[in-house]
């Protein structure tokens, strides 16, 4: 917890660093805060760190620790949206590829142009232009009266 100068260091818990005073979280506190912060449900939190689920509802009443499991969610959180951002880029690939692939069905290019103009809306809404044009989609070899 703290190093010979009574100086506080960060303790670890699964989802991020969070700082706290020893006399104030105990071991199985911030064990229980990673757990909870990782979704999992109290019952199964108290069953792992050896408590009732009673004692962890305590626990969630008490400033200390609603404050440190909120951070601790709040990291997670954090993460969560690095990775889906992370994954943005492979995943409009794909939809990309889809779209424009000449051996997917059409309902399946159709619905993949959807999503990028979905976003491409959405990406335009953020920027605070103007509403964008009204773009009509018909493929190559499909037949405009079959869509």
């Amino acid at each position: 917890m703290g190093d010979r100068t009574g100086v506080q260091s960060p303790i670890v818990v699964r989802h991020g660093p969070l700082t706290a005073k020893r006399s104030v979280l105990t071991q199985k506190m911030l064990a229980a805060i990673g757990e909870l912060a990782a979704s999992r449900s109290q019952s199964d939190v108290a069953r792992m760190i050896g408590i009732s689920t009673r004692t962890l509802q305590r626990w969630m009443k008490l400033p200390a620790f609603d404050s440190a499991y909120r951070e601790a969610r709040w990291l997670a959180y954090g993460q969560s949206i690095g990775r889906i951002r992370q994954a943005a880029g492979p995943a409009a690939s794909i939809i990309l590829r889809v779209m424009t692939d000449p051996n997917a069905p059409a309902s399946v290019r159709l619905k993949a142009a959807e999503l990028v103009l979905e976003y491409a809306r959405a990406e335009w809404d953020i920027d605070g232009d103007e509403s964008p044009p009204t773009i009509n989609i018909i493929f190559e070899h499909d037949d405009p009266n079959n869509l």
